[in-house]
């Protein structure tokens, strides 16, 4: 497994979804199980939004105590218990996130409501997200732009597939989201800046213009590259690959027949002429 996926496979958001969906043990010589009670509060906060009255906020004791009904407790003080800090064998979004730059996306005041959004949108995202994961490691596993890039285009469908949910809480993206950005931009960026810009796909998405996959990746596409790839360690990134691609057709070019090798000539050479007035207007020719 490259490294850019085995990062993205073992991220803090990913190690405590394992355990809520009963994917990974909590301790050790027990087998691992889902947390029911957790998960019956999301499916609860999914209906209320889908019945809630369209351009209404969802906050307030009014949509908390709804929460709490549909998900058939008799008081507020298990959703608080679950959402809360507290030590247990499921822990909390919020309790797992404590500490990094993460935890200032989540409220802590009145926080049960919104951290229970919180956990909903990654519990919800989390089939897209594998999704992608697993296309990022058969197609380009080690191509950091191409996982910022479909990062977004998978974000943006998953919130055009449930605009209620994804424009609770202020179109904030899914944590998970978050920090699988910053991952991939190598660590260079703050995590409120990359929450900033995955919050502006999200409403692009699922707000009231309903803007397309593709045309929201255009439209953030520079935001993007400013954010993360117009830095020095994305050129050295690059250039290894380019080294790496021109090492492997080196090998292989004695093994060429005149077809191929005019075709490889045919796809280069624009490539060079390219790379020729990079250079030449570096020197101010």
């Amino acid at each position: 497994m490259s490294t850019l996926a085995a990062t993205l496979h073992s991220t803090c958001v990913s190690e405590w979804h394992m355990k809520v969906r009963g994917l990974k043990p909590i301790k050790e010589n027990k087998p691992p199980r889902a947390h029911r009670r957790r998960i019956d509060y999301y499916n609860a906060l999914c209906r209320c939004l889908d019945a809630w009255r369209r351009g209404t906020d969802f906050s307030g004791e009014d949509a908390r105590l709804a929460v709490v009904e549909a998900a058939g407790a008799s008081s507020s003080s298990t959703l608080y218990n679950l959402m809360g800090k507290k030590k247990q064998t499921h822990p909390s979004l919020l309790a797992v996130v404590s500490g990094t730059e993460m935890e200032g996306f989540l409220p802590t005041e009145g926080y049960s409501l919104g951290c229970l959004i919180a956990e909903t949108k990654v519990w919800s995202h989390w089939p897209h997200r594998e999704g992608w994961l697993n296309g990022l490691a058969a197609i380009s596993p080690d191509d950091r732009h191409q996982a910022a890039t479909t990062l977004i285009g998978t974000l943006v469908v998953w919130a055009a597939e449930n605009p209620r949910l994804a424009s609770a809480g202020a179109f904030a993206a899914p944590l998970s989201a978050v920090e699988d950005l910053c991952v991939i931009v190598n660590g260079q960026v703050p995590h409120a800046a990359a929450a900033s810009l995955l919050a502006r796909a999200v409403e692009l998405a699922a707000g009231p213009l309903g803007t397309e996959p593709d045309m929201v990746l255009d439209t953030l596409y520079d935001d993007l590259m400013n954010l993360g790839f117009e830095r020095h360690w994305y050129v050295d990134d690059l250039l290894a690959r380019v080294q790496s691609g021109v090492k492997d057709l080196s090998h292989l070019a004695d093994r060429m027949d005149d077809e191929v090798r005019g075709k490889v000539t045919g796809r280069l050479e624009p490539m060079l002429l390219e790379l020729k007035r990079l250079t030449d207007r570096e020197r101010g020719a």
